[in-house]
């Protein structure tokens, strides 16, 4: 399950709401890592190892935002910056059609964008679900660039093709859908006080 650290400075993160906010992230990352695993077994577990720590640091850099910890926002973006390296290493572990560095790259946006919903979040801002939006539409293309990796590693022919196509549309799904419940969790606990 996902660790998130308690502030003590404010509020309880054992709020339902937060719990089952939390929950539902959580299910969405396994039902990721179990989406790679259906191709690629091996990578299940490190996958979702990975998955999870990366809203781990998310979490921190909200926490830092909340308490207006300088400190903290600025270790968790460099947390974040090696994750976004070490992700791009294990997909080419996996899928070598993907350069590490390409994946890290990709996503960038993605992590620029939900910095910026956190920080409306937290603001307490009227335009954070549009933000929200946003950081979700670039797993769009982080999806499109997985299933065209995997499809590439995995030899994928013209037949195949429908296979290919429902591959982008689950991780395209998932990934989006990553999104909303990740900044759902976030939203809750702020507006709980949990952090």
């Amino acid at each position: 399950m996902l660790w998130i650290p308690r502030c003590s400075t404010k509020g309880d993160l054992k709020d339902p709401q937060v719990v089952g906010a939390v929950k539902a992230l959580d299910a969405n990352s396994v039902a990721l890592s179990k989406a790679i695993g259906s191709v690629y077994p091996d990578a299940e577990k490190p996958f979702l190892a990975s998955w999870r720590q990366h809203i781990g640091f998310f979490v921190n850099y909200t926490l830092g935002k909340a308490t207006s910890d300088d400190k903290q926002v600025a270790k968790a973006k460099a947390d974040l910056d090696a994750y976004r390296t070490s992700f791009g290493q294990l997909i080419n572990s996996v899928v070598p059609e993907l350069p590490a560095d390409a994946v890290a790259d990709e996503l960038k946006p993605r992590v620029q964008s939900l910095y910026a919903a956190i920080d409306a979040s937290v603001a307490g801002k009227p335009d954070y679900q549009t933000k929200l939006s946003m950081a979700a539409d670039h797993m769009v293309m982080t999806a499109e660039i997985l299933a065209g990796g995997i499809a590439k590693n995995k030899g994928t022919r013209r037949r195949c093709r429908r296979h290919r196509f429902n591959r982008r549309a689950t991780l395209t799904s998932q990934l989006s859908a990553h999104v909303w419940l990740a900044g759902n969790a976030i939203d809750t606990a702020v507006r709980h006080r949990g952090i």
